[in-house]
């Protein structure tokens, strides 16, 4: 809410610069992820300052990356790619490009291209911990959890308050079906980012998972009350029922995505809890229907 305080500020005083408008686009993108802000309201303004930074001047490569993460919540990946793509063309040292390009490729499932590109983010800006966290991610999608669990420890280094450092190694001690070790990060994480309904997704998961059903479902009734205030995703409620072994539940909730057109989505390809429905014909079906190859 600060940056988007100051962006204002410098267009008002210079209406035709169009980073400000560009740079403006992009708070918005992350603004929901952060604060808790509607979707819908951030997304159209992040949207119309995009435009607007791209009537300015066309070759603002900050303004491509934000219509790149807007496609992508539009289950648009093909647009999305194409975004990240020419933004890279255009500064080709701009490391959130390559960082939100790895996403996408993350979300195609085209994981050995992802973890290049997120570790050119990396060398550009080494010392980002989102940017980390989504090396350690990548690292989990190829099956390297060695690597991931060393990226994850790194990372909590570097930044022990930050939440996702945490979540990244609660997600390599899940694969190991090391549950407490899981749900002992997972709180950590929580604590230090209460009303993020992912954490809460993925502690609701290990919970279903290790047998704790009554944890489980607190955690989910928690998250139905939030989806209905749209501060939690149906994915983030489908991830309790897998946990809990009911996958009928868990694709009812991520039907409800995909009617909402909502392109994180896509993430159940590489997130943890959903790996108990991979092998479901359901879910073939679902990432065929986003345009997605299984």
């Amino acid at each position: 809410p600060k940056a988007i305080a100051f962006y204002e500020q410098a267009s008002a005083r210079d209406p035709n610069y169009a980073l400000a408008y560009a740079d403006l686009a992009n708070a918005y993108v992350l603004l929901p992820y952060y604060t808790g802000a509607r979707r819908s309201d951030a997304l159209a303004q992040a949207k119309e300052n995009a435009l607007k930074a791209l009537q300015l001047d066309p070759n603002v490569a900050e303004a491509h990356v934000a219509l790149g993460k807007l496609n992508f919540f539009n289950m648009d990946l093909a647009g999305s790619m194409r975004e990240y793509q020419r933004a890279i063309e255009l500064k080709p040292n701009y490391a959130t490009a390559h960082q939100w390009y790895s996403l996408s490729l993350l979300e195609m499932g085209r994981f050995a291209e992802a973890l290049a590109e997120i570790k050119r983010a990396q060398e550009l800006d080494p010392i980002s911990v989102i940017i980390s966290n989504n090396v350690a991610n990548d690292y989990l999608a190829l099956g390297d959890i060695n690597s991931s669990m060393e990226q994850s420890k790194r990372l909590i280094d570097l930044d022990p308050n930050y939440p996702r450092g945490h979540e990244a190694l609660a997600s390599a001690y899940l694969k190991q079906h090391r549950y407490p070790e899981a749900v002992a990060e997972l709180q950590k994480a929580i604590n230090l980012s209460p009303t993020d309904s992912v954490l809460q997704r993925d502690l609701g998961f290990t919970y279903g998972r290790s047998g704790k059903r009554v944890e489980a479902v607190n955690i989910l009734n928690q998250l139905q009350a939030l989806y209905e205030k749209q501060e939690a995703f149906g994915a983030d409620v489908a991830g309790v029922y897998a946990g809990l072994g009911d996958k009928d539940k868990a694709f009812e909730w991520l039907e409800k995505d995909y009617q909402a057109r909502n392109g994180r989505l896509a993430r159940i390809r590489w997130n943890t809890p959903f790996d108990p429905l991979r092998a479901d014909a359901r879910y073939v079906d679902l990432l065929r229907r986003m345009g997605l190859e299984p």
